[in-house]
């Protein structure tokens, strides 16, 4: 069975934890790997805004991997994505904001809850470019936002030297919002180099970066459809001028 797997290097820790679980069938998978960093052909062809993606006979799929999913799938079945859909907090809690730097910059793999240092190795080869702000207390890590140059960005997005895009904004919880704040953050350092910030973000879910409203709520603007990916996310440009 081919099996090809696109990924933006490690921006999101996931991406290797599914390669490493991809290799284990390799006994029923043709798996090929693209890392599409320095592939924006790649990555337009595919139409990826995702971190990962995994294309199998025409079937796409978005979520982080999981053993129990590739085991139906090696048996021949083509399992249906759900998106992942939390109904956010509204209460904010305000930790601790700190701009991403050498000293923290191994919390910002926790960012899935697990803590992985692949995440680490690829904000720092990054060499200065990646723009971060954490939202911690007690030394741990309770949400953050990260963004790149535009230019420094694989995806189909609108790029100018001036512009910023949003990686990540972590995490979606039920109870609190632990990410608005870092984010309000991020804008105001990145406001000192650019004019605007976009992001990709669901309709509905909260991966990417999700929701829609989430980002409408902060003061986005919502710049069109970019992808309709059926039965699991229509996806979003939203921009904000810094």
């Amino acid at each position: 069975m081919k099996v090809d797997y696109y990924h933006f290097g490690g921006q999101c820790p996931l991406s290797h934890a599914s390669i490493a679980l991809l290799k284990e069938f390799s006994d029923t998978f043709d798996l090929t790997t693209h890392d599409v960093r320095n592939d924006e052909a790649a990555a337009k062809a595919q139409n990826m805004f995702y971190p990962s993606l995994m294309v199998v006979s025409g079937r796409r799929y978005f979520a982080p991997l999981s053993r129990a999913f590739l085991k139906r799938l090696a048996a021949g079945e083509f399992p249906k994505e759900k998106p992942y859909i939390v109904e956010h907090g509204t209460t904010e809690k305000v930790g601790k904001l700190a701009p991403l730097s050498e000293e923290n910059i191994g919390l910002a793999g926790h960012c899935t809850g697990r803590k992985d240092l692949s995440k680490m190795r690829f904000l720092k080869e990054q060499q200065g470019e990646v723009y971060g702000v954490l939202n911690v207390e007690n030394g741990e890590l309770l949400g953050g936002a990260e963004a790149l140059p535009s230019l420094s960005v694989p995806y189909p997005i609108p790029k100018s030297p001036r512009y910023a895009f949003l990686t990540c904004v972590y995490p979606a919880e039920e109870k609190i919002d632990a990410k608005a704040a870092p984010l309000r953050g991020l804008e105001q350092e990145l406001a000192k180099r650019f004019d605007k910030l976009y992001a990709v973000s669901a309709n509905i879910g909260t991966f990417p970066n999700g929701d829609l409203e989430w980002f409408l709520k902060q003061g986005y603007k919502d710049e069109g459809v970019v992808a309709i990916e059926e039965e699991y996310a229509t996806l979003h440009l939203v921009s904000k001028t810094l």
